[in-house]
């Protein structure tokens, strides 16, 4: 029987490594055909044993002979994320995946990702991915200080352009990411859009901004949500935004999607299905 991206595979830790404070990356090898039809922006359910399953996006995907390296970034938030954390070389997990629906990306053109916080793996698979087939990448990459900046250390290695803003102006521009991006769009003024692939990652009211800005300029920008997610096959509706499911759904929403939900950007659901003010 052919394997559905529901079933659990258990994996091992094959490295893990700090980014930055608060945020490590550990990498697994999966043997499941499944991963060969990996989306950018798609995301597994991870199973920590005797703890949890949370929601993860892949910061890479990549083939190899024995299998599949899946790529994970993760910033520690609470006891899943923790003792995920204290996990070392050889530790067993559950994986299932990829699921819901990812970016749907142009072909050899130049893929552009806005992303703060933990939301930098999503967009990350997206320009890995076109930079590998021959396209351009571009990451535009926020945080409060610059000890919260991820992937300092190797980005640039896999052919990717990084810019960096900071809240506190400890590294790159000071101010909000959207502001850098106002900036980066003003020095392509004249230059052809259509070949460009727009995403973003981030917290929402960060996104509800560049959704504006995006309305406002006529761009098409793929938004990646984060929301609460317990089933990730659409059935418990934990994970619903203005009727939309983000697990089956999404998480990836275009521009004209993510404009009708009155949801987006002023509210978030607790595990009780809650709506809480951002």
């Amino acid at each position: 029987m052919t394997p559905m991206a529901h079933d659990r595979e258990v994996v091992r830790i094959l490295d893990v490594w700090e980014e930055c404070r608060d945020i490590f990356s550990f990498k697994v090898r999966s043997t499941s055909e499944r991963w060969r039809g990996f989306v950018p922006g798609q995301f597994a359910l991870v199973w920590i044993p005797k703890v949890d399953e949370i929601p993860l996006s892949p910061a890479d995907v990549r083939e190899t002979e024995e299998g599949w390296e899946v790529l994970f970034t993760v910033k520690v938030v609470g006891e899943a994320t923790a003792t995920l954390r204290g996990l070392g070389e050889g530790a067993p997990l559950g994986l299932k995946g990829p699921l819901g629906r990812g970016y749907s990306l142009k072909e050899g053109g130049r893929v552009v990702g806005i992303a703060g916080g933990s939301g930098a793996p999503s967009v990350l698979s997206a320009l890995l991915k076109s930079v590998r087939e021959g396209g351009e990448g571009v990451l535009l990459l926020g945080a409060v200080t610059e000890e919260e900046l991820p992937y300092l250390s190797w980005v640039e290695k896999e052919g990717i352009e990084l810019l960096l803003s900071t809240d506190d102006g400890s590294r790159g521009r000071k101010g909000f990411v959207t502001e850098l991006f106002e900036e980066y769009l003003s020095s392509r003024e004249g230059s052809d859009p259509e070949g460009v692939s727009f995403v973003a990652c981030g917290p929402e009211r960060m996104l509800a901004a560049l959704a504006t800005l995006a309305f406002e300029r006529g761009l098409d920008i793929q938004f990646s949500l984060e929301r609460y997610i317990k089933c990730g096959v659409g059935l418990c509706d934990s994970c619903s935004i203005s009727g939309w499911r983000v697990c089956t759904d999404g998480p990836v929403f275009s521009l004209e999607e993510v404009l009708q939900m009155d949801e987006f950007g002023r509210y978030r659901r607790g595990p009780s299905g809650r709506r809480i003010p951002l």
